[in-house]
């Protein structure tokens, strides 16, 4: 199957359809409108040069530089979305979403899809850029959960440090909401693209060439991989995150972008609201 021009073009020209609906009903949304779509191009575009490339180079030098700049940016996009300092955490995130991706990636490439070349141009950027985006969302929500909880609980926390709990103790029941967050927020989305995205997404693979069972299993599979994936990223980034989360003492340094208080401050006031995050909507979701 082949695109012309003509039929980009008469593609493009749907999007007359909504902006007149905007105009005609004075919506007032037209720059969103016109932003949403050029970020939605740029992505795909961008995405689509760096997987051409490296079909045309056919290099592997060039698919760990493509998957490394990949890793990068849904890790600050995880940073961004959970709220928290990119100099803090980008590392840690970076480090979990890069082993996270590479081994749940090997082993799709390896087992599941049966290639004897991992690196073939073709699967090796489509398959790391799926399990890396695919855990940006419920990576946000596990972060945020852990921090803010870690944040508003630091009366809990202190007092199992001063009764004799270690460090990895104390912290032991946030860990647990953390993944709990994840776990929640991948089957929230693994329950949208199935009732949502994933008939568009198996006509979108047949059309490509790809029978109707194959699609059906290929969807199947990378929804357990998108969900295995996220839980393995958040434990490995919590624990690459551990040390320079916690000063010498032990106390949270500030991690969010609104935290302009001070480390000690910011764990031992006692005016600190209880109970402001959105850790408490966990189980209601």
């Amino acid at each position: 199957m082949s695109v012309t021009v003509w039929g980009i073009l008469s593609g493009i020209l749907l999007l007359a359809i909504p902006i007149y609906v905007i105009y005609r009903f004075k919506l007032g949304m037209i720059n969103r409108f016109l932003v949403s779509v050029c970020r939605m191009m740029l992505v795909v575009a961008g995405m689509g040069l760096l997987i051409f490339a490296a079909v045309k180079l056919d290099s592997i030098g060039f698919d760990i530089s493509a998957l490394l700049i990949i890793v990068l940016v849904s890790s600050a996009l995880v940073i961004r979305k959970a709220g928290l300092k990119p100099v803090k955490l980008l590392v840690p995130v970076a480090g979990g979403m890069l082993l996270s991706t590479l081994v749940i990636g090997f082993y799709v490439l390896f087992f599941v899809l049966g290639q004897k070349n991992p690196f073939a141009p073709q699967l090796f950027l489509p398959v790391m850029g799926f399990v890396a985006f695919g855990m940006i969302r419920a990576n946000a929500r596990s972060l945020e959960v852990y921090y803010m909880g870690l944040k508003n609980h630091s009366q809990l926390y202190y007092y199992l440090l001063g009764n004799g709990s270690s460090h990895r103790e104390a912290i032991d029941y946030l860990l647990r909401r953390s993944l709990q967050a994840s776990l929640v927020s991948s089957l929230k989305q693994v329950s949208h693209i199935v009732m949502l995205s994933a008939p568009v997404l198996m006509f979108g693979m047949i059309i490509g060439g790809t029978d109707a069972v194959t699609a059906a299993v290929c969807q199947f599979l990378f929804m357990i991989v998108l969900t295995v994936a996220s839980t393995g990223m958040v434990f490995i980034t919590l624990l690459l995150a551990r040390r320079g989360s916690f000063d010498e003492y032990e106390r949270l340094k500030p991690v969010f972008k609104n935290d302009r208080e001070s480390a000690s401050n910011s764990l031992s006031s006692p005016s600190i609201p209880p109970h402001t995050d959105s850790e408490n909507r966990l189980q209601e979701e």
